[in-house]
């Protein structure tokens, strides 16, 4: 009996044992799930944090139906009155909205520690990471430097010196997106063809693989005033901000669609053509280069008041279809502004917007010049705009450009000067 009574006493002690560790198992992993990174706690707090920040747009989005005017704006004075009765929210710095805070569009509110961003349009969304209104906000700390993520079928295209691949720079921002340029010219190879009519080149010096001098002579046969696949206001109206960045273009009557400088900048404006160099994780559109209008916003907004600054003019006459450029303060355009050279603020920034290259090669601008129906504008590297003809002269050039989706923001790389991309 004392045998018996000894075995099943051990047998019990191994039982007990083998009991509590398997408890200890089963508490060890209910903690984990319960508290780790990943855990039940974790992912309650973060759905809690989600829906607040849901809510706190849902109430600015109800208080900006309310704030527009009979012609479709937004009339500031009604939208700080609206945003009152919003319990909680404030400007950017803290500081509760009244009847005495500057409304002044686009702009940054808090709900519950949570950012959002009120467009001039009356758009908003809720706030992540670097986003439009940061690098707008602030051009000089952003525009010049690379993306390393964005990456698209015909980044082979972007040639350097040392045939290295082709890398994206931050060109511009406005309210509503954040733009991208190629940092190098692009060759012949992948500028992408329309109706298998591609652009023409230098075929005694160059291949075309290595052809980054280009022009439109066959390209423009593709756009007339009576093409219903082509046809230019079908193009502009796929655009952000056509009728700004491109007015010119779309009021111009059938007769001047059919101008060279007019088909020209329809090709650099055709989504599909330039759709080789459009991510579309990231993106909305790729076209062939910058227009004037782009071009100037952002270099004024890395200027300062003693460096003379680009401005547009838009002549619209039948004469002189197409624009000019001045330099602020002063009255007198010139069509050909050789001579206007601007002293560097930010060698970076300047790099990008007057790109120098080994062969001499300067970037077409997606708009027509003034005063000549064959010409349309381009950036000299040597620091000007000038104007040159479409049809197989000067050594001419296309820097493809972005147009990120709204819900992309940049990340910062860990060496401090490059940036990443990410969705909201």
């Amino acid at each position: 009996m004392k045998k018996d009574f000894k075995q099943n006493n051990a047998i019990t002690l191994i039982a007990l044992v083998i009991t509590i560790i398997v408890l200890l198992i089963l508490a060890g992993v209910t903690i984990v799930t319960l508290t780790g990174d990943n855990g039940l706690i974790t992912k309650a707090s973060d759905a809690q944090k989600e829906t607040l920040k849901a809510e706190g747009l849902e109430k600015i989005q109800v208080e900006i139906a309310g704030s527009y005017d009979n012609n479709g704006q937004i009339d500031t004075n009604q939208l700080r009155t609206n945003l009152q009765h919003i319990d909680g929210i404030t400007t950017e710095n803290d500081e509760p909205i009244t009847n005495n805070t500057e409304i002044k569009l686009p702009m940054l509110v808090k709900i519950n520690n949570n950012q959002y961003l009120i467009k001039s349009d009356g758009s908003t969304k809720a706030k992540f990471g670097i986003d439009e209104y940061d690098v707008a906000t602030h051009p000089e700390t952003y525009y010049g430097h690379y993306v390393t993520n964005y990456n698209s079928p015909n980044d082979a295209g972007i040639a350097d010196a040392n045939n290295q691949p082709g890398k994206w720079q931050i060109f511009m921002a406005d309210d509503t997106n954040i733009y991208l340029i190629a940092s190098n010219y692009i060759t012949r190879k992948y500028t992408g063809t329309k109706n298998n009519v591609g652009f023409d080149y230098d075929t005694e010096n160059k291949t075309e693989a290595t052809a980054t001098t280009m022009w439109f002579t066959s390209m423009m046969n593709q756009y007339n005033a009576n093409s219903t696949t082509t046809d230019i206001p079908k193009i502009l109206s796929r655009l952000d901000k056509q009728n700004i960045y491109h007015k010119w273009m779309n009021t111009q009557s059938n007769q001047t669609r059919n101008y060279y400088s007019e088909k020209s900048v329809a090709s650099m404006l055709d989504i599909d053509l330039w759709s080789g160099y459009n991510n579309t994780i990231y993106a909305k559109y790729a076209i062939g280069g910058p227009t004037i209008e782009m071009f100037c916003k952002a270099y004024n907004d890395t200027r300062i008041e003693n460096i003379a600054l680009l401005e547009t003019k838009d002549t619209n006459t039948e004469n002189t279809n197409g624009y000019m450029i001045i330099k602020k303060g002063e009255s007198d355009p010139a069509t050909n502004t050789s001579g206007l050279k601007i002293g560097a603020k930010n060698i970076l920034i300047d790099n990008m917007y007057f790109k120098s290259s080994t062969e001499g090669n300067f970037y077409w601008l997606a708009s027509p010049a003034a005063g000549s129906r064959f010409n349309i504008l381009y950036v000299n590297s040597s620091g000007t705009i000038n104007h040159n003809g479409t049809y197989g002269s000067g050594p001419v050039g296309f820097r493809p450009l972005v147009c990120l989706n709204s819900n992309v923001h940049f990340v910062e790389n860990s060496d401090g000067q490059t940036y990443s991309l990410e969705l909201n």
